[in-house]
């Protein structure tokens, strides 16, 4: 979050035999009473579809992150809990389709998303080689203006908003008191590694920015 605007940035850990269509579909209008099929199930159609930039999985109907013409950005994530998966539903990646086609901003989308999660369900194979892979998601909605976690569990939804640009600290400090105490930081420059001090005071990091940097690596 900055004065002047939203960044929204996210990528994607899929399968890496799979490949994702970077797709454009204009504004379209539904017929009355009509259905649209997702990737494992039917539902009813809307009005209204509004036009969107998609990253698409080849194999699914769903997007993996994308954009709508208003400005909306949605993105999902992997979510594992004791919740069990249900039956075969709206997948989370037919979830932020869904919510870019049908809404104009980041509050009217997470409305959009615990409508249909509570009226269809999320479940249905997830992944590409595997298709008994499934999850529940975590989404994140981002507008010019703000940007919303909406974390679910089957039908049970959260929704908060996002008022920092990262949530860097408060995950290090948890992944810390779990007991993992030792970091790697992947790239070019040392900042994260020398914020972990005052972090998590217990814990050493090590930055790996090139080939010169592996036999430290090795004995760290």
């Amino acid at each position: 979050m900055r004065p002047e605007g939203v960044l929204f940035a996210k990528n994607s850990d899929r399968d890496a035999n799979e490949a994702q269509l970077l797709e454009w579909h204009p504004r379209r209008e539904g017929s009355p009473g009509s259905r649209l099929r997702c990737t494992w199930i039917e539902i009813e159609e809307t009005p209204l579809r509004h036009a969107v930039l998609l990253s698409r999985p080849f194999w699914t109907w769903g997007a993996e992150m994308g954009a709508n013409e208003h400005g909306l950005v949605v993105g999902n994530v992997a979510v594992f809990t004791r919740e069990r998966v249900g039956p075969p539903g709206l997948t989370g990646m037919d979830l932020v389709r869904l919510c870019l086609e049908r809404a104009a901003d980041a509050e009217e989308g997470a409305r959009v998303l615990a409508a249909l999660i509570e009226t269809h369900g999320q479940g249905g194979g997830c992944g590409h080689e595997n298709r008994r892979f499934t999850y529940h998601n975590s989404f994140m909605l981002a507008d010019p203006r703000r940007a919303l976690l909406v974390e679910t569990a089957g039908k049970a939804i959260a929704v908060e908003q996002v008022t920092g640009a990262v949530r860097w600290r408060e995950c290090v400090a948890w992944i810390a008191s779990q007991g993992v105490l030792k970091f790697v930081e992947c790239g070019s420059g040392k900042v994260l590694a020398g914020l972990l001090k005052r972090i998590a005071p217990g814990a050493t990091g090590i930055s790996v920015g090139g080939p010169a940097d592996l036999d430290a690596y090795r004995a760290f």
